[in-house]
């Protein structure tokens, strides 16, 4: 009987705390699952230049890269690797572009609300820059709710 009564309470212990693990993992990620920006520009990411349109970026779960999608979502266009910043929390959700002449390259997302952002610029990119005028075009950005 006692062996019963441990494999029971295992039985039932197990799930509970995958699910409460689980609850708490899709609250430390937000509601959303990722953000939509038009691209008024042609934008760099790395090698690879994105034509002027609408954009659905989504974290990759537990990966250091940012999945970027064109044409609404369907079509995968690139990969960004990502080092996460401190920002002070912001009532909108924004995509930050580095204006350089008439070249415009990913910086930095912010998501409605969090006190954590998202910076693509490569940190060398940024120190051979400082000594050239360069100036941030900020995007609104839509959250995308979860399903």
């Amino acid at each position: 009987m006692k062996l019963n009564l441990k494999m029971m309470l295992y039985a039932v212990s197990v799930p509970v705390v995958f699910m409460a693990a689980t609850c708490i993992r899709a609250d430390a990620q937000g509601l959303y699952s990722g953000l939509t920006v038009n691209l008024p520009y042609t934008v760099s990411v790395g090698k690879l230049n994105l034509q002027p349109g609408e954009y659905l970026i989504q974290r990759r779960t537990d990966s250091p890269f940012l999945a970027i999608y064109g044409d609404h979502g369907r079509k995968f266009e690139t990969l960004a690797w990502f080092s996460r910043i401190q920002i002070t929390p912001s009532s909108d959700s924004a995509v930050v572009l580095l204006h350089d002449g008439d070249r415009y390259t990913l910086d930095s997302i912010r998501i409605q609300g969090e006190g954590e952002g998202y910076s693509v610029t490569p940190a060398g990119r940024q120190k051979a820059d400082k000594t050239e005028a360069l100036s941030h075009v900020t995007l609104h950005a839509s959250l995308v709710r979860g399903k």
